[in-house]
């Protein structure tokens, strides 16, 4: 039986197998006069490097509700719930929903920054 250490397993790996964008429990819902409607519900998904992920649906279905979600770009009076994750290949990781919220919020030190179409 061979035995390898941790940096050796996480150097094996391939890009493939990194998660770069995790999900946990992600709704967008928007408060009306009836209650609330959740337009995305508890969403879990991990997305792994070099991986193309395709968002299929009916028109009105969330698509485009979830990739702003993602983006932490959900407009007012929207509210995102849940965790959404950016790891990076070097760093720590990202809190997406705790980036700021101005134009192509960015977090202090970063190269990267979170833009959306309409900003």
């Amino acid at each position: 039986m061979s035995r390898t250490s941790g940096s050796e397993t996480e150097a094996s790996r391939s890009d493939e197998e990194d998660v770069v964008l995790e999900c946990r429990d992600l709704s967008v819902s928007f408060e009306m006069d009836r209650g609330s409607s959740y337009v995305v519900n508890d969403v879990d998904i991990d997305i792994r490097r070099g991986e193309i992920l395709g968002i299929v649906g009916e028109s009105g279905s969330g698509k485009s509700m979830f990739a702003s979600a993602l983006l932490n770009a959900v407009v007012d009076p929207g509210r995102t719930d849940g965790s959404v994750t950016y790891y990076p290949r070097e760093g720590d990781p990202v809190d997406v929903l705790e980036l700021d919220k101005g134009p192509c919020g960015a977090s202090a030190g970063r190269t990267s920054r979170w833009c959306s179409k309409g900003r």
